[in-house]
């Protein structure tokens, strides 16, 4: 039964940016939001009593969850889903968005002391590239500032969490 669960979790996090679009047709994209967190809770909910894993977690990595969960799954999510809101498309946004990796291994240097090699560097720039060369071509102006915004905010968010769980890992 549990071999179903990863599944789940992929499932519902990969159907992130098409489900929002269809939800969003009869909701804000806030409440879209608070229906994905609340299946995803009924989910993780089900998934513990089903293994009786109710323990005591130490106060600090609930408070180290709690943060890292309002950057990926509030920040995150709540930016995409806004922005999408205000006529950004799906795959737009995501594109923006999936800029993370790159942003995060630049900035792992300074925050976590990790180091790239050339061969690192040359990756990043020329991922960093491809994904402007796209960005440009398709962005015509009719873009909305504040959807543009919401993603970039979107992508602060999820690039900070990841530093955050990484340096919370390593410790």
């Amino acid at each position: 039964m549990t071999a179903f669960f990863p599944a789940i979790f992929v499932v519902l996090w990969s159907s992130a940016f098409i489900s929002s679009k269809v939800m969003m047709a009869d909701a804000t994209p806030f409440i879209t939001l608070s229906l994905r967190f609340a299946l995803v809770f009924l989910c993780f909910a089900a998934f513990t009593a089903y293994k009786r894993e109710f323990q005591r977690l130490p106060l600090r990595a609930v408070g180290e969850a709690a943060i890292t969960g309002i950057l990926f799954h509030g920040m995150y999510l709540g930016g995409v889903f806004y922005a999408q809101s205000q006529g950004m498309s799906a795959g737009m946004s995501a594109l923006i968005v999936s800029l993370h990796p790159i942003i995060t291994a630049a900035l792992a240097g300074p925050f976590l002391g990790e180091r790239l090699g050339i061969k690192g560097w040359f990756g990043l720039f020329l991922g960093l590239g491809g994904a402007m060369l796209v960005l440009y071509d398709n962005v015509d102006g009719s873009i909305a500032y504040f959807a543009f915004g919401a993603t970039l905010i979107s992508l602060g968010a999820v690039t900070a969490g990841t530093l955050l769980q990484r340096k919370n890992r390593a410790e």
